[in-house]
């Protein structure tokens, strides 16, 4: 039986070591967004292309090889990350995660 996905807040001033931040930088091309605030990204981008404005995301959901990830911000404005792999659900932050991250800055998501 697997343990459910924790919620991992992720700190911008937290220390990674050099296996994660490698690790990470490798994952960011395979990084694939699904839905952005519930909402598909296919319809989403039509809807960007057509001059449509939508506020900043506060729910990103996607994959990142085969992880299945979500990143959103808490009461306090923070970021929370879930993944399905070992390390996340034990609490600890993950290169899965970190990728998935810095690809939702680029798309306008942000946290306190």
């Amino acid at each position: 039986m697997t343990r459910p996905a924790a919620a991992v807040i992720l700190d911008p001033q937290a220390h990674v070591s050099r296996h994660i931040a490698r690790r990470t930088r490798e994952l960011i091309g395979q990084v694939r967004i699904w839905s952005i605030d519930g909402q598909d990204i296919r319809e989403r981008r039509d809807l960007l292309a057509a001059g449509r404005r939508f506020p900043r995301p506060r729910l990103v959901r996607g994959t990142v090889g085969r992880h299945r990830l979500e990143l959103s911000t808490d009461e306090y404005g923070r970021a929370v990350g879930r993944c399905d792999c070992r390390a996340a659900r034990f609490g600890l932050v993950c290169s899965h995660l970190l990728a998935l991250a810095v690809h939702a800055v680029t798309l306008g998501w942000e946290a306190a």
